[in-house]
């Protein structure tokens, strides 16, 4: 009897050990995945700005510090995006819920050089999703921009992008969508991008796709 129990307990064990790795292999893809599209955006901000070009030239170190900063700050949408994307996949208790989910992260338009970031968490077969913003403020009290975070839409029609990707992902429906830009090359619309992280018929994936807003 004690060496039955001890087995189920051995058993019991490594399911969890499993379990856990599995979870931290997720983040840890998560982590690498936002993180080198943070590099490679930061770099091509660097490179396609021509004023950088001459300050490096001629050493000019405040412009050089300016400019990074700037290009630093257009890409923190991708911080938003990592912190947001693991916060729901905690909510969702990732390791023993098993139901198809498909989270999208994309930035909305703004005055500000941050740009808004929009993490949206829909469950299969569910009527509500999940919604985490981050923003830019000008905070008068403390004199200086500040990112604020809340669970609003800023605006934005989240049930048509859900809709979209969800035909797209569950059913193989519509042409709006695509892993390749070049798929959009005689489109009068520029395409934008939003970043995927689902679990599709159990498989997990992250994604890049560009995609079709024609309103």
């Amino acid at each position: 009897m004690k060496i039955h129990h001890n087995r189920i307990f051995y058993v019991c064990f490594c399911f969890i050990i499993l379990l856990t790795n599995s979870c931290k292999a997720q983040q840890s893809k998560i982590n690498v995945f936002f993180n080198k599209e943070k590099e490679i955006s930061y770099k091509e901000c660097l490179d396609n700005d021509d004023d950088y070009k001459y300050y490096k030239k001629n050493n000019l170190k405040e412009a050089i510090n300016f400019t990074e900063s700037s290009c630093k700050a257009i890409n923190s949408d991708y911080d938003h995006f990592l912190a947001n994307t693991i916060k729901f996949l905690d909510s969702l208790d990732f390791r023993n819920n098993k139901q198809d989910f498909i989270i999208l992260n994309k930035t909305l338009s703004s005055i500000y050089i941050s740009k808004p970031a929009l993490t949206m968490l829909k469950i299969r077969n569910r009527d509500t999703y999940s919604v985490i913003h981050n923003y830019t403020s000008y905070d008068d009290s403390k004199k200086e921009f500040v990112t604020l975070t809340d669970h609003a839409l800023g605006g934005f029609n989240a049930d048509k992008i859900l809709d979209l990707f969800e035909d797209y992902l569950y059913y193989n429906k519509g042409s709006l969508i695509s892993e390749n830009i070049k798929d959009f090359s005689n489109s009068s619309v520029r395409p934008k991008v939003c970043y995927v992280i689902a679990r599709i018929k159990g498989k997990f994936f992250i994604k890049e796709y560009y995609y079709l807003d024609k309103d």
